[in-house]
């Protein structure tokens, strides 16, 4: 940490949950893990966020990850460009993918919400609307990270996909759900949220991003994420931390904050030219009560069309 302006949280150390019930049942579910949420400064107060975490340390990974947030933070001292609002190719970093898929907890794979008629994802159930054939995400409790019983005790199963080559194959339904609408259960938890949600990895190497680009965008991560047109799949939010412009395959300097407005049926969809090779745990680090188990597994993404509002 030598050298640089650096702050964070840091979290370690097993995490137990147990059910029981008047059926009789009892699970337990216990896991030890790390989390390092930390921010880097520069002087002007430009920001590069990092969180690494795992099960198992691994000296050589956090040093190569720790390196490659001081490489940005140097790119950070750059002075910020203003970008035009307009329509830009896009690589998003697996954090900003994950800010993405996590709207998907709300008034989205619910099958809740979809009988309710507030879910972004009723043109794909009634209108037959796909993704782009290289989205898939499922929820899968095979690696651990979380129990696969929820609140009431009931069992999950492994592996769950939700979407397949882009098209919507389960949504997430609660007992409750079932009961109330003659839907089959698969044991969601009552607010039919993701769980342990994993998005496939494509075939675009690390390495290979930036020529890939060529010019435009490159999102680090976004934030104050809301559904802005919830039927039609339409997110708003803005860019933060470690955003830059790009050109001729080359990071030219960070960008000033923008606001963007554009639907998950495009960036997921139709403008969805590659995925990243390699999937990354976004863990989730909150700590309200208690430490949050689970994260997001999901890799880049490259867009050719991104759209900035303001």
């Amino acid at each position: 940490m030598q050298g640089v302006d650096f702050v964070g949280i840091w979290a370690n150390g097993r995490v137990f949950r147990g059910n029981a019930n008047s059926l009789g049942q009892k699970h337990w579910f216990e896991t030890e893990s790390f989390c390092l949420d930390y921010s880097l400064v520069t002087p002007s107060h430009q920001m590069v966020k990092g969180t690494f975490s795992g099960s198992d340390w691994n000296q050589h990974e956090y040093e190569n990850y720790l390196a490659q947030s001081k490489d940005k933070l140097k790119l950070m001292k750059r002075k910020p460009v203003k970008v035009s609002t307009g329509e830009y190719r896009t690589w998003f970093e697996p954090a900003a993918v994950a800010d993405f898929l996590s709207m998907f907890s709300w008034n989205g794979i619910s099958e809740a919400s979809l009988q309710q008629g507030c879910s972004g994802f009723g043109k794909m159930r009634h209108d037959d609307t796909r993704l782009s054939p290289s989205f898939s995400i499922a929820e899968d409790f095979s690696s651990g990270l979380v129990p696969r019983f929820n609140s009431n005790g009931e069992i999950s199963p492994d592996v769950l996909p939700l979407i397949q080559d882009g098209e919507l194959r389960n949504t997430l339904v609660s007992s409750r759900t079932a009961a109330e609408y003659g839907a089959e259960t698969n044991y969601a938890e009552g607010e039919e949220y993701l769980r342990s949600p994993r998005m496939n990895p494509g075939n675009l190497s690390q390495d290979k991003v930036l020529s890939s680009l060529d010019k435009g965008l490159y999102l680090s991560n976004v934030h104050y994420l809301n559904w802005s047109d919830n039927p039609g799949g339409r997110i708003t939010g803005l860019t933060r931390y470690a955003c830059f412009w790009v050109e001729h395959g080359e990071i030219q300097a960070p960008i000033k904050t923008m606001r963007f407005d554009d639907t998950f049926y495009r960036f997921f969809g139709d403008e969805l030219e590659a995925v990243g090779a390699k999937t990354k745990l976004i863990p989730e680090v909150q700590t309200y009560g208690g430490r949050n188990m689970g994260g997001i597994v999901c890799p880049g993404i490259l867009a050719s069309s991104f759209a900035l509002t303001l």
